[in-house]
């Protein structure tokens, strides 16, 4: 049986702050990308050679530092400090000298002061600054501030170096009019990124650099501290690092789902510059497509808006340029989250209506160059049509139609196209939808019909409204019963039950049937239901399945608040306290549990020593499956309840095959179950390599257990972050018997060569 993980990072779009993926495949014995690095001395070289780059040098924020949350995204020009040219710095200013270890200015670095840990959030924080051709960077008032302060501040210096470089703004740093700054040694690094015709990035791409440590030369995963910023004329100069280190570059192209990757040694003697070239489709497969006008014409140099879905059913929008040649260029690999590669483009001229047309990633698609032909771009065309009726069927004049999702939310625009009846009910909607079917609705300010799906340029779809009316109401529950742990359900006369949903409100608005939106309410044990059919009928309140409270034939003809529903006594907690020896803070697992003396099992998980299990009733059984710990059967359990953890059982597994691994972005290993429960847990690192072909982990309990293997694919986009895998090769699991005794115990796990081979040849997703 399969088993899908998915692991996602959401991007949350905010002014100064930039969501970074702390991770990234690779395989230290290849290098990916085209390369090219060299290296020349300080004193041959003493600036960049790309005049630009010296122009606006480049800053890094990086991500994961503790004190991140207190410090302003990279500056922007207006922020770096005065110069010896503009107006002299007041006393009450603070005025830095950044150096190096011989004494020379640096350019380029951005400095943060920080309060620390003491103060955190709740200090002011002034904006960053950059140090100017001097090596002087200038904090207006804030001397005065920080000379008397307790604690003393630090001052961070921003930069690929772990730890970072901080200076202690204590007595002696302020016994100069100047705090002289001097950085540990370090050299630069300069990064471009170009397309295989030799052309920059394209704007808006962007490039991550990672430390790569040591100890984790070999492993697909790193934990390195990282730097990401947007490119500039397809380069980014990063003024000072660490010297000795070895670096992963990462570069993306905008909202680029996979990137073309690079690693690298850095600068290794003080003032050293290096340069490393990353480029775009060395490594995977990216496609082109040149852009027609309706009357097949080249449409060269021309903005385009470039719209396909993404995760969650939200839908991402890209603005390129077409060439010279009216080409644009695609990454070659899916967002595997987000379904094919279907799009859209849109055209816009000053001067007429919008051009629009779709088109789709080749099927078949290698590293390097892939033709995707011509996109014949025409008028925007008809979507849908048809007319709205009420119930009875007659027509409807001013209802809101709405084809795709609704409403927008954080992750993306929604997927919609919106519009209104006319008169005798009819509706037009214009545009194109980026995939062959869609849905279609209406609604007006008591009514709402069901989504009917249709394709592109339907025509005399009827949308039929019926009475759509909002549910409220308040729960009265016992302390520590978490109202989220209740369902509702309609039933009607003839028994049949629907499940009604709480209106969303995580990240975003909920919409009431009046498409009003609401917003979450501040007593958390009231509960607004989806806008929902009238009539008459069962309102039923649950919990796993058993019944709480029933309001029988309900008729509901117009909003309805139910006031109050008393569930107190009819719910009760058990409660698990896991000991053990040790900090158990950051304990998880999983549990099942069921009511002693029946069948059905019901499943949870638990983050913390304290597992909590509302139940209509009990006493109950539960199994413990503490990650890390040996499992346990409890047995009659009601109210609180004590458990002693049990240290599990370690397990080395060693792969015996000749046949070669999935090479990154894949990562591949094996899994313990006993029948559908895993019983396994990482111990160190997990997953199998080229170097290391065994991995070691902490098994649940003896018996026998069955090895699955499993691979998992690492996504790095250029806005999400996450994973996807399975369980993979069913033919070939095995079983091993694990023994109750101590120490470690050891076992070859075979793998036939050729079906290994076969997976790294052809990997899905």
């Amino acid at each position: 049986m399969k088993r899908v993980l998915a692991a996602m990072a959401l991007v949350v779009f905010c002014a100064g702050a930039a969501w970074l993926w702390n991770g990234g495949g690779r395989d230290a014995s290849a290098t990916h990308g085209a390369t090219v690095a060299r290296s020349t001395s300080a004193a041959a070289s003493a600036r960049a050679s790309d005049a630009q780059l010296e122009a606006a040098p480049s800053t890094a924020m990086r991500s994961g530092d503790v004190d991140s949350a207190d410090i302003d995204s990279a500056p922007t020009r207006a922020e770096v400090g005065r110069t010896e040219f503009d107006e002299a710095a007041h006393a009450s200013d603070l005025v830095v000298i950044v150096v190096d270890p011989t004494g020379r200015p640096l350019e380029g670095i951005s400095l943060q002061p920080h309060p620390g840990e003491m103060l955190g959030a709740h200090a002011d924080v002034p904006p960053a600054q950059v140090s100017d051709a001097n090596g002087r960077a200038v904090f207006p008032v804030l001397r005065t501030r920080l000379v008397t302060a307790y604690p003393a501040w630090n001052l961070l210096a921003d930069l690929p170096f772990d730890p970072q470089p901080r200076l202690r703004l204590d007595a002696a740093a302020f016994a100069e009019p100047s705090v002289r700054f001097v950085l540990p040694p370090g050299g630069e690094l300069v990064a471009r990124v170009r397309e295989l015709d030799g052309a920059p990035a394209p704007n808006g791409s962007t490039l991550r650099l990672q430390l790569l440590l040591p100890h984790e030369r070999n492993e697909p995963d790193s934990t390195g501290p990282q730097w990401k910023l947007p490119l500039v004329d397809g380069a980014l100069r990063f003024p000072w690092v660490e010297l000795g280190r070895e670096w992963e570059l990462a570069a993306w192209r905008p909202k680029g789902s996979e990137p073309t990757r690079l690693c690298a040694r850095g600068p290794h003697v003080l003032g050293e510059r290096v340069e490393c070239e990353l480029v775009f489709g060395s490594d995977q497969p990216v496609v082109q497509f040149r852009v027609l006008d309706p009357e097949g014409r080249p449409l060269p140099r021309v903005e385009i808006e470039l719209a396909r879905p993404a995760i969650f059913g939200s839908l991402e929008k890209t603005t390129l340029t077409t060439d010279a040649d009216a080409r644009f260029v695609l990454d070659g690999k899916l967002n595997v989250f987000a379904g094919g590669g279907d799009f859209t483009i849109t055209h816009r001229p000053s001067d007429g209506a919008a051009l629009m047309g779709r088109a789709s990633l080749p099927i078949e698609r290698v590293p390097g160059w892939n033709d995707g032909g011509d996109i014949r771009l025409e008028r925007e065309p008809l979507l849908v049509a048809g007319r709205v009726v009420d119930a009875i069927g007659a027509p409807v004049e001013g209802a809101d139609v709405v084809a795709g999702e609704e409403p927008n939310w954080f992750l993306g625009e929604s997927k919609s196209v919106r519009g209104r009846s006319g008169a005798g009910g009819a509706f037009e909607l214009r545009g194109l939808w980026t995939e062959e079917r869609f849905r279609v609705r209406a609604h007006t300010s008591d009514a709402r019909s069901p989504d009917t799906e249709v394709t592109q340029g339907a025509i005399g779809v009827v949308l039929a409204l019926s009475p759509r009316y909002d549910l409220s109401g308040t729960l009265l529950l016992d302390p520590g019963i978490d109202p989220g742990w209740i369902r509702f359900a309609r039933e009607e006369s003839d028994g049949t039950r629907s499940d009604l949903r709480r209106k969303p409100t995580w990240g975003q608005f909920a919409f009431g049937a009046r498409g009003t939106p609401t917003f979450d309410q501040s007593d958390p044990n009231r509960f607004e239901l989806e806008p929902i059919e009238g009539g008459v009928f069962d309102f039923v309140c649950s919990l796993e399945n058993a019944e709480l409270a029933r309001i029988p034939r309900l008729a509901l003809h117009a909003d309805l608040d139910l006031g109050r529903i008393d569930l107190r006594g009819k719910i009760s907690l058990v409660e698990i306290e896991l000991v053990g020896d040790g900090d158990l803070a950051g304990l998880a697992g999983s549990y099942s549990w069921w009511p002693s003396g029946a069948s059905e099992h019901r499943q949870g998980s638990f983050s913390g020593p304290l597992v909590s299990i509302a139940s209509a009733q009990v006493p109950i059984d539960v199994e413990l499956r503490p990650n890390g710990y040996r499992s346990a059967l409890l047995e009659q359990v009601r109210g609180r309840r004590e458990h002693r953890l049990t240290a599990a059982l370690h397990v080395r597994l060693v792969l015996g095959t000749t046949g070669t691994l999935p090479a990154p972005p894949y990562r591949f290993d094996c899994e313990l179950y006993q029948g559908e429960t895993s019983t396994s847990q990482p111990n160190g690192a997990r997953w199998f390599t080229a170097e290391r072909r065994e991995i070691r982990c902490l098994v649940a309990s003896p018996g026998r257990h069955e090895v699955r293997w499993h691979l998992e694919r690492k996504l790095e986009g250029e806005s999400f972050g996450g994973a996807v895998g399975s369980h993979v090769l069913q033919e070939h699991w095995s079983s091993i018997d694990v023994l109750d005794v101590p120490g470690e115990q050891m076992f070859e796990v075979r793998l036939d060569a050729a079906a290994l081979d076969e997976l790294a040849r052809n990997p899905p997703w």
